[in-house]
């Protein structure tokens, strides 16, 4: 033991520069063997694991970088979407108050139509809170609606006399009638059509005659277009009549 730890000693001062004991070099080719010969040896092993490490270190530094970046990114938009929505708030209190201080005008107040508004709200109140209940309401309806569409037609059939055809394309032999019932309405033979539907729909509470109701409507809308395009092509005044007289309800449509 005492001899190994001599040994040691000794071979430390001779290699050591300050040492008074150490050998001077005698060529930079020794000095290198003296120098690798001290450098620790490391095993493949012990390589792997540095690399692995190093690694490992810098994805932990490239994820923290990227978190910061998105964090910061994500800061950046909610300051944006919080201006955003205080600009919106701003403006919106501004449209407000213009608009409670045009309601306010006392010199404007009754010209602007504040019945009708009032009028509005009043029965939009009362679908919400009906102070009473109305029976037979949908009977009343469907029975006015079918003895209306048969009223269209039957005076319609009258006021079209000899000229009547089921056809869309008028007879040879037609004149353009105008009066009677085609004083009202342009089609009244469709437009009760029509009418009968809904009410036999309603008074039967039967969803398919509704549905085969809206069809037909669209089948006489397209009846509609084909006649009135050969009636204006054999009289050119009836564009004119087209434009004064309702299509199926007086009116209305």
């Amino acid at each position: 033991m005492i001899t190994l730890s001599s040994t040691y000693s000794t071979f430390r001062k001779q290699c050591h520069p300050l040492s008074p004991l150490s050998k001077p070099v005698s060529s930079p080719r020794n000095a290198f063997i003296i120098r690798t010969s001290l450098k620790p040896k490391l095993s493949f092993n012990s390589l792997i694991c540095l690399s692995s490490e190093t690694e490992s270190i810098t994805s932990r530094n490239f994820y923290n970088e990227e978190t910061e970046k998105s964090n910061c990114n994500k800061d950046q938009e909610d300051a944006f979407k919080l201006q955003s929505h205080n600009l919106i708030d701003k403006e919106l209190k501004v449209e407000l108050d213009a608009l409670v201080d045009e309601l306010k005008d006392s010199n404007e107040r009754g010209k602007r139509g504040e019945g009708l508004l009032f009028a509005q709200l009043l029965v939009m109140l009362l679908i919400l809170l009906p102070p009473l209940k109305i029976r037979g309401a949908l009977e009343l309806f469907g029975t006015l609606s079918i003895t209306t569409g048969v009223v269209f037609t039957l005076y319609g059939l009258f006021s079209l006399s000899k000229n009547f055809t089921p056809l869309p394309e008028p007879r040879k032999n037609h004149k353009l009638v105008v009066s009677g019932m085609y004083s009202y309405v342009r089609h009244p033979l469709y437009g009760g059509a029509i009418l009968s539907g809904i009410g036999l729909s309603v008074l039967t509470r039967n969803e398919s005659r509704l549905l085969f109701t809206g069809i037909l409507w669209w089948v006489l809308e397209k009846k509609v277009e084909w006649e009135e395009r050969a009636l204006i092509a054999r009289y050119p005044e009836y564009e004119i009549y087209r434009q004064k007289v309702k299509k199926f309800f007086p009116h209305l449509y």
